[in-house]
């Protein structure tokens, strides 16, 4: 905690001596995101919102930041995976039109394809059915995609295989041993590289 509100003098103390450091802002808000994850409820919640406002301000100083639009999503979908119904729906949905936004001004971005993935599976575990189903399969074109621009994304495969594994959770039989097998595969292809 003392740490973490020392960094937040030295990003205050460097936004005073240089105030368009857009990131300044940016690193700020990651460092709150950070705490946030360390924390529940209500403290958690500020933090988050904290982090959202820094991430908004270093995308004034600086429009096309698609790094402030990509922590933001991370921002979002981490603070959705503490709410539930329609208020952790409007968050995962709110980080999908970050990372979208990111795609938008950065075509090549693999790592907002692959915190997207991640996102859309988190949500997808908070939901059943067909429903459920959807949103990992669109998980899946995330992480494929991710792969496609950087085929040796361990991170991409790695968070693909969690995706796959959750998924197999939700179904029984052979569906559910044929998606527990690709996951395996894409573990083995992801330590393979690392």
């Amino acid at each position: 905690e003392r740490l973490f509100e020392e960094a937040g003098r030295k990003f205050a103390e460097a936004l005073r001596l240089k105030p368009d450091k857009h990131e300044a802002f940016n690193n700020w808000g990651v460092a709150l995101l950070y705490q946030a994850k360390s924390k529940a409820g209500e403290e958690a919640d500020r933090l988050f919102g904290e982090a959202g406002r820094k991430f908004a301000e270093a995308l004034r100083l600086k429009p096309d930041s698609h790094e402030a639009l990509n922590n933001w999503g991370l921002a979002l979908s981490g603070q959705a995976k503490t709410k539930t119904g329609e208020e952790a729906e409007r968050l995962f949905e709110e980080a999908g039109r970050k990372f979208a936004e990111v795609l938008r001004q950065k075509l090549d971005s693999h790592e907002a394809l692959n915190n997207w993935g991640s996102a859309l599976s988190d949500q997808a575990k908070m939901k059943a059915g067909e429903e459920a189903n959807r949103l990992f399969e669109e998980a899946g074109r995330k992480f494929a995609e991710a792969l496609r621009l950087k085929p040796d994304s361990h991170e991409a495969l790695n968070n693909w295989g969690v995706a796959l594994s959750d998924q197999a959770k939700t179904r029984a039989g052979e569906e559910a041993e044929r998606l527990f097998e690709e996951a395996g595969r894409k573990f083995a292809e992801a330590l393979r590289l690392k």
